[in-house]
Formats: structure tokens, sequence, C-alpha cells
């Protein structure tokens, strides 16, 4: 089981970064193993100490680009996750990955306010 103040080399993960960088998700649990193409991720997670739990990995997007991922994880007791599941996790990358857009756009136009503001106010003070 993983303890405290263990750490988990992020380098050995790279299939599932790949993985998360296609806009792919990540499923592991108690009926759906780690692949043998993930050799490096399931070997990093045992020496770590995690030889039992599950993740749940979806892509976080904004504007059609992975800026990260949201990672659900049940470390040390065998579980199943519900086939709705991945889809409830995606639904809520989404809302985040929008409400970050929504302020990016929110940002930009207080700037371009800003400037034209300047602008105004450098035109009349001629």
């Amino acid at each position: 089981m993983l303890q405290l103040g263990v750490e988990v080399p992020i380098g050995a993960f790279t299939g599932w970064r790949d993985l998360v960088l296609a806009q792919q998700g990540v499923l592991v649990d108690s009926e759906h193993p780690i692949g043998a193409e993930f050799a490096g991720e399931r070997d990093a997670l045992n020496r770590s100490g995690v030889d039992d739990g599950a993740i749940l990995v979806v892509p976080l997007v904004r504007e059609a680009a992975v800026i990260g991922f949201l990672a659900l994880d049940v470390v040390g007791r065998f579980h199943v996750w519900n086939p709705d599941d991945p889809e409830l996790v995606r639904v809520a990358a989404d809302v985040i990955g929008s409400a970050l857009a929504r302020q990016d756009a929110a940002e930009a136009s207080q700037q371009a306010e800003a400037r034209f503001r300047a602008l105004v106010q450098n035109s009349v003070t001629r």
C-alpha cells in the first residue's frame, strides 16, 4: 500500500502521458488491469507500494489543447469503476476546461478595454 511521503516517479508514466496528450483517458481497476504496453507504469506503481487499487484519468482540455488532466484513484483496495464513471469525470474535466477558457476570455476583454480606454484618454488630452 502507498505510504505517505513515498515518491512515485512521474517519468515512468510516459505511456499514460501520451494517451492523455492524444485526448484519451486511462482506466485501470480490478477488471481492467494495466496492459503489457504500460509495463513502466505498472513497475513504477509496484515499486512505490501500489499493488492494488484503481485509477481513472481524463485529459483537461482548453480550446482543443490538453492543458492537464483530472484523475481519481483508489489505493490499497480492489475497486471496479462504474461504467458511467469515465463519462462523469470527462464531463467534470470539460466544465473545468470551459471555466478556464471563460476566465481567459474575461481577462483578455479587460486588457483590451484598458488599452482602448488609454487610447481614448491619450487622444482627448492632446
